[in-house]
């Protein structure tokens, strides 16, 4: 039976011996995060003029909860699969790149946190944009830049602090 790293080394593997996958995964995450950060500012920019109150607490429900993960990331200073996994697969990444501060995924804690709380003002965008989160997370972690911990615990506490934000927001 083989150890978790032994599978996550095996994955990297599958992954990285196809170029074009690799390459895939990377624009793909790319793609869906600028996706996700346009219709954030779409919607952030309507909502400003629609009502300013209501604008305002909506870049106070999606800021403080990003700004809480990246105090967390800090604090925790998590390394990276790139940095502890010896595999020549992952050489690329290690030059050049963000060590450590790996928990939470601060990509999936904000594509889960948008998605959610536009939930709430339109919710098929909502759910696309979701959606679009659980790929940036999946894409981050087949690329060995993240745990799958990582981006789960990113998932979770952005959908939570979406949710709960925005039920504040609305029915205060």
């Amino acid at each position: 039976m083989k150890t978790p790293k032994e599978r996550l080394l095996g994955l990297y593997e599958r992954v990285y011996s196809r170029q074009r996958l690799t390459v895939a995964l990377y624009y793909l995450s790319l793609l869906a995060s600028l996706v996700i950060a346009l219709s954030y500012a779409a919607v952030l920019c309507f909502e400003f003029v629609r009502d300013l109150v209501y604008g305002a607490q909506l870049l106070a429900v999606t800021s403080i909860p990003f700004l809480l993960g990246t105090l967390l990331r800090h604090i925790i200073n998590r390394p990276r699969p790139y940095e502890v996994l010896d595999t020549p697969l992952l050489e690329g990444l290690r030059v050049g790149r963000r060590r450590g501060e790996s928990f939470p995924s601060r990509h999936t804690l904000s594509a889960m946190l948008i998605g959610s709380a536009i939930c709430f003002i339109h919710l098929p965008l909502g759910i696309v944009l979701l959606g679009l989160g659980i790929c940036v997370g999946a894409c981050r972690v087949l690329l060995g830049y993240h745990f799958l911990s990582d981006v789960l615990a990113g998932g979770a506490i952005g959908a939570l602090s979406g949710v709960v934000g925005m039920i504040i927001v609305n029915f205060s």
